[in-house]
């Protein structure tokens, strides 16, 4: 028997990203497609490259029910290494199409 293959190395996923990047509800990111419980390595990708890959925390997530959609509201807080302050920023992904799969 050969050693089991896992195919989640070999997704590729293309979520269509237009500025301003899910700032507000109204911007929020669109994800679809999926099932729900992928959504959280997916949006942690998604704002790795938004910042660049440089550090950032996560400090708080929330669901919105609103315009008969679901959205997925996620805080961070970025370390600005220039001058050590920090930066808190939010990030809305409408999940309407996974909520619930």
């Amino acid at each position: 028997m050969g050693t089991p293959k896992t195919y989640s190395d070999k997704l590729t996923i293309v979520i269509p990203l237009i500025e301003p990047y899910g700032e507000s509800m109204e911007s929020a990111i669109q994800i679809s497609g999926i099932h729900i419980n992928y959504l959280i390595p997916i949006q942690k990708k998604i704002i790795q490259y938004l910042f660049d890959n440089e550090p950032w925390t996560k400090v708080g997530q929330s669901l919105v029910f609103a315009n008969q959609k679901t959205y997925d509201k996620i805080e961070v807080v970025r370390l600005l290494l220039e001058d050590g302050e920090t930066k808190r920023y939010e990030f809305w992904f409408d999940i309407s199409e996974c909520y619930g799969r």
